[in-house]
């Protein structure tokens, strides 16, 4: 199956000169093993048992309301108590994901919502990362390898980052019902914002008129990814057992 997808995503190899060459077929089939042997072991130990995948939450906080809401990669019971999991693909160090893990959004707001979705105290979440290395000198070929990080939060942790959520919803709020939107202060990640043509233009009316050529408005709605994941997917297979049009024919106007 994953060869399917990959040939499918990927026709060509990566060129020999790119940075991803070393991400090739074989690396991907070498790193599913690895998956496959990391899961053997967990339900081995028999400690992780998993209740859910790609699961939707949607709550409201204590100022009724707030929402948040998202989708968790996998839902376990890790020795009787809820833990979400994340699953990511990287090259990057275990440097990197230990500071994901702290101060970060996404590990708060899915204990936050799994401890709303179960009534129970969530300990925290795990990050579990497949890694591939690019090649060294030393390591002309590294294997695939597969860490957990643990992200935790305390109760009060949790109930800070709820007051927090309710503060920023609040001054988004003025911002649409005055229709001001103040630049940052710090503009050090300015060069890597999707959206800086727009605060490079002189006027209102410019902004606007870039927003309705190069944006797409459309809510994000976490709920129906799955769905429209399924829709896609189903269209793409009608379309590829479609009889292909002879080269001698045209079809009808």
């Amino acid at each position: 199956a994953a060869r399917k997808v990959w040939h499918e995503l990927q026709p060509e190899p990566p060129h020999i000169e790119s940075r991803w060459a070393y991400l090739h077929e074989a690396k991907l089939i070498e790193s599913c093993m690895i998956g496959y042997a990391h899961r053997n072991r967990q339900k081995k130990i028999g400690n992780v048992e998993v209740v859910s995948s790609e699961q939707v939450f949607d709550i409201l906080m204590k100022d009724g309301k707030t929402r948040s809401g998202g989708l968790m990669d996998q839902v376990n019971r890790i020795n009787g108590q809820p833990w979400p999991r994340d699953f990511k693909t990287t090259g990057k160090t275990d440097e990197y994901w230990q500071r994901f893990c702290s101060p970060s959004d996404q590990p708060t707001r899915y204990i936050h919502g799994l401890t709303k979705l179960t009534g129970e105290k969530v300990p925290g979440l795990v990050l579990e990362v497949l890694r591939n290395k690019k090649p060294t000198k030393k390591d002309s070929d590294p294997k695939p390898e597969i860490i957990e990080f643990l992200a935790t939060r305390t109760p009060s942790q949790l109930d800070r980052w709820e007051d927090e959520q309710i503060f920023l919803e609040g001054e988004l709020d003025r911002c649409r019902d005055q229709d001001m939107w103040p630049q940052a202060d710090d503009m050090t990640m300015c060069q890597w914002c999707d959206k800086r043509m727009l605060c490079t233009q002189s006027s209102e009316l410019s902004i606007m008129a870039k927003l309705d050529k190069y944006y797409t408005h459309k809510i994000w709605d976490f709920k129906s990814l799955h769905q429209e994941d399924a829709k896609n997917e189903k269209a793409a297979e009608q379309e590829s057992t479609k009889s292909p049009t002879p080269e001698n024919e045209h079809p009808k106007s």
